[in-house]
């Protein structure tokens, strides 16, 4: 099993380029629990609508 790491910026622009769906998927995650991890470090992300109106 591989671990990576992941710093502030990273993840920063992972969450604004790429739904969190897309990301949960790429790392394994629940949804949930990646939009948990994410406010717990209290990371401003899109709210659900963002993607929808980018489209």
């Amino acid at each position: 099993m591989s671990v990576s790491t992941l710093i502030a910026a990273e993840l920063y622009e992972a969450i604004w380029s790429t739904p969190l769906s897309h990301l949960a998927t790429r790392w394994r995650l629940n949804d949930h629990a990646l939009g948990h991890l994410i406010d717990s470090v209290g990371m401003p992300r899109p709210k659900s609508a963002y993607w929808a109106q980018k489209a």
